[in-house]
């Protein structure tokens, strides 16, 4: 997606050929519009198209995982995030997610998350999805279209791994959560017919897709509800508030108990570690809604490094 002479290079070390789409921009999800529009002969001899981010990484059994199990029209690899520092947390909420709520998900017959990275796509259903996504946040759009017309995307076999590098300084991070923040919010105003589908075919997975929409992200929102729970609980307990007030703190004081729980369950790290590298992630969400000015008016990426 724009010249890119770095991994030009590395192609033509590994013997692969490359398009260039010229000019850059302004999403991945036009990135991926181009090529179907523009080059739909090198689709058409595929069995799947995998889409991967510049710098992630296959596991050397991917592709032997991918072919020895049936396929899908629309999966999602399984993710492995490396980096220091804020990366490290973003890798642990990233494992979490797919470790329990994706799996969650597949159980219950729901779609899974796509992810950027590591998406794996029939040829005619990524023709088809590709020149739909104009948001900035190309993988989730594509899950709710799918879901809102009754399909889902699954995962893979374990093994199919993509190891996939994540931005280790909190100024990096903080770039590319804006354009993740801003296009979630996006989503509720270009794709409201797509979420109306979706509550009305599937309702319980519709409430849950738009409840994870606006409760992330975790390190800002688990702030939020514990200063709120406080409040509605010194209402009810010194206001006289009532019994009233007292539910809503305890529904939110039992959400938070159960992120907690479950990002604690999907790693080994101590808790005081934990805590501490989750402040770094909460300081480039914060970072990011500072930023969602310039997010607004340009494509907003990490330094590559």
């Amino acid at each position: 997606d724009g010249a890119d002479a770095e991994s030009e290079q590395a192609a033509r070390a590994l013997g692969a050929s490359t398009l260039v789409k010229e000019p850059a921009g302004p999403t991945n999800g036009a990135a991926l519009r181009w090529l179907v529009e523009q080059h739909p002969d090198l689709l058409s001899d595929c069995d799947a198209v995998v889409v991967l981010d510049v710098g992630s990484l296959l596991d050397s059994r991917f592709f032997e995982a991918l072919t020895g199990s049936a396929l899908s029209p629309v999966m999602q690899a399984w993710l492995r995030g490396t980096g220091d520092g804020v990366g490290e947390t973003a890798s642990l909420s990233e494992r979490t997610a797919q470790e329990w709520q994706d799996r969650g998900r597949q159980v219950l017959g729901w779609s899974v998350q796509l992810r950027g990275t590591g998406m794996v796509m029939a040829p005619e259903r990524l023709s088809e999805l590709a020149p739909r996504l104009w948001t900035s946040v190309e993988d989730t759009e594509a899950t709710l279209l799918l879901a809102a017309e009754g399909e889902r995307a699954v995962l893979t076999h374990s093994n199919a791994v993509v190891v996939d590098h994540k931005p280790s300084r909190v100024v990096d991070a903080a770039r590319q959560r804006s354009r993740w923040l801003l296009g979630k919010l996006s989503l509720l105003v270009h794709r409201p017919r797509s979420i109306v589908h979706l509550l009305a075919r599937r309702p319980a997975e519709g409430v849950a897709f738009v409840c994870e929409l606006l409760s992330r992200p975790f390190s800002i929102t688990a702030a939020l509800r514990a200063l709120l729970a406080a409040l509605f609980a010194a209402d009810g307990f010194v206001g006289g508030g009532g019994w009233w007030s007292l539910a809503p703190a305890a529904l939110l004081a039992l959400s938070l108990l159960s992120d907690l729980f479950l990002l604690r369950r999907a790693t080994s790290i101590p808790w005081h570690r934990l805590l501490a590298i989750g402040f770094r992630l909460g300081l480039s969400w914060l970072g990011a809604i500072l930023l969602l000015p310039k997010a607004l008016f340009g494509w907003v990426r990490a330094r590559r490094r």
